[in-house]
């Protein structure tokens, strides 16, 4: 049986990766999304390298060699703007990065390896679609005033995103 066979049907819409968005999938399995393995034969060893990274929130994988961090700049009570790096795989140096992306309410948000290439990110209030070189393609502005919690992938292509509950007086949410 393959890795294409194996694969979860949660994960249809999602890019064909070990680990395409937040948690691995929608299913939040913390593992990686097919029949992945390190594969370190005999005699080889791991190692490890670290990079200094402000307020990076979140790793995925594209294809191989693709590895993408998500971060931010500002944080809760101000605007905030996230960014998308692709980096190499071992020095772990920057190699492509998006502009500042609008975000408005603070939330770490997400990013997420899309089906159809792209790369989505939520975080605060905006949803941004970028090129696989970080380079974005569009951007929507969701409907509430609040931070969004990340995004998940529906098999069928669709994204979506939940606002943060709660709040008080005008920015309360109605029961239900």
């Amino acid at each position: 049986m393959t890795s294409a066979q194996k694969r979860d049907p949660a994960l249809a819409g999602y890019w064909q990766s070990p680990w395409p968005c937040e948690d691995g999938g929608p299913r939040r399995a913390q593992a990686p999304a097919s029949d992945f393995a390190l594969a370190v034969g005999p005699g080889e060893k791991l190692a490890a390298h670290s990079r200094n990274i402000m307020v990076a929130c979140m790793t995925i994988l594209r294809e191989p060699g693709e590895v993408y961090v998500q971060g931010h700049v500002g944080g809760i009570g101000v605007d905030a703007t996230s960014w998308v790096e692709r980096i190499d795989p071992e020095s772990l140096a920057p190699l492509k990065k998006s502009p500042p992306l609008p975000a408005g309410p603070f939330w770490p948000g997400g990013v997420a390896a899309h089906a159809n290439g792209s790369l989505y990110v939520t975080f605060g209030r905006y949803c941004h679609r970028l090129d696989p070189d970080c380079q974005p393609v569009a951007e929507r502005e969701l409907p509430r005033n609040r931070a969004y919690n990340s995004l998940i992938i529906l098999p069928d292509g669709h994204l979506i995103m939940k606002d943060f509950a709660g709040g008080q007086g005008a920015q309360a949410l109605a029961d239900g």
